[in-house]
């Protein structure tokens, strides 16, 4: 239960700026409908006993847990009135609501969505972003998540000289549209081509794509153009050459070769791509759209830096608390990916609701 109190005060007691919201107050303009859908679907709702509480009205306050970066127990004490208001918890009789307990929201979020329930909010989040942005950047990456330095499960990367686990995220513009959590010395390629068959199904709206340097696989080329028909702008290593494999003439002897099987040398350069992709001959699309990328003379102005991939990751760590330091191996991919749930969702709200800068959440509370 609590008394609640008509000011605006954030967690230490202190008045807020007129101009800042309650991050439960932009959640509380949200409309969730996907979202609830997509929680009554995996929790079986309709099919289980009564719920205390709802499922929509738990995750809502999983999001401003997460935001505040509090413990379960400090953050049910600290509610306010007004996120009681905001977020729709039931009142009981004036000035006092049924709050949920921390071993309540434990509960809900640990043993009943559980990591997979949040990797479908996670995929729901990015699908509803493509939804919005048109014609967007998409960026691939990854980011240390900093572990504690005696914990024996993390392994120590000597390029961030630290212990540490990675989040490997494809990026839309500055939404991250969908996370992979690995060990921290996994190298980034093999996560590259999971990542774009999921973004893929979300059908992003982009005109680019780009990758760092450690993504220069002829496979990762091939697969990203089959899946987004985009050219990968990708960072070639220092000592890339041109492939004679990837020339077009020698595309059009493979094309030829499997007349038989449709090749057609009068087809466009994108069918002949495609019917190369779909008869085996894909790391020889992936020399082409290498060799494309090292002939064009205007490459560096059209690769953008990973400057802004490192910015929104950089953004996300400050507003959210992306570190793996005591918790336990069993809960770190849990923890990371509702926090990356939770950012996906601040971020939304702006997006949706067109309000400015998308990752401007410095009146935000």
């Amino acid at each position: 239960m609590l008394v609640g109190s008509n000011e605006k005060r954030t967690l230490h007691g202190t008045v807020n700026p007129t101009n800042s919201v309650s991050i439960s107050t932009l959640l509380g303009k949200m409309d969730l409908t996907q979202i609830e859908i997509e929680l009554h679907n995996h929790l079986n709702y309709s099919q289980t006993r009564k719920w205390l509480y709802s499922p929509i009205l738990l995750f809502k306050l999983l999001i401003v847990h997460s935001f505040r970066k509090q413990s379960y127990r400090k953050f049910i004490k600290s509610l306010t009135l007004e996120d009681c208001i905001a977020l729709g918890i039931p009142e009981i009789e004036p000035g006092r609501y049924h709050i949920p307990s921390a071993s309540n929201l434990h509960d809900f979020a640990y043993n009943r969505l559980r990591l997979d329930g949040f990797k479908k909010i996670m995929y729901l989040n990015g699908a509803i972003a493509c939804q919005s942005i048109q014609n967007g950047h998409g960026m691939v990456d990854s980011t240390p998540i900093e572990a504690s330095r005696y914990d024996k499960y993390a392994k120590y990367n000597p390029h961030y000289a630290c212990r540490m686990h990675k989040y490997h995220i494809f990026h839309l513009n500055n939404f991250p549209l969908y996370g992979i959590f690995s060990e921290g010395n996994a190298h980034d390629s093999p996560y590259a081509i999971p990542l774009a068959e999921i973004v893929g199904t979300m059908n992003p709206s982009m005109i680019k794509v780009q990758l760092d340097g450690g993504y220069d696989s002829f496979m990762i080329y091939a697969r990203y153009w089959k899946i987004f028909r985009i050219q990968p702008l990708i960072d070639p290593s220092k000592n890339a050459i041109l492939n004679i494999e990837g020339t077009i003439e020698r595309i059009d002897h493979w094309v030829n070769k499997m007349w038989k099987k449709g090749g057609d040398i009068r087809d466009s350069i994108e069918k002949k791509l495609l019917f190369l992709t779909n008869n085996g001959r894909e790391k020889q699309v992936g020399m082409y759209l290498r060799n494309q990328n090292l002939l064009n003379p205007n490459f560096r102005v059209e690769y953008k830096s990973r400057a802004d991939c490192e910015r929104t990751h950089s953004h996300m760590k400050r507003m959210f608390n992306f570190s793996v330091k005591w918790i336990q191996k069993r809960s770190k991919e849990f923890y990371m990916t509702l926090n990356l749930i939770s950012y996906q969702f601040v971020l939304l709200a702006n997006l949706v609701k067109n309000q400015g800068k998308g990752q401007d959440l410095s009146k935000y509370y």
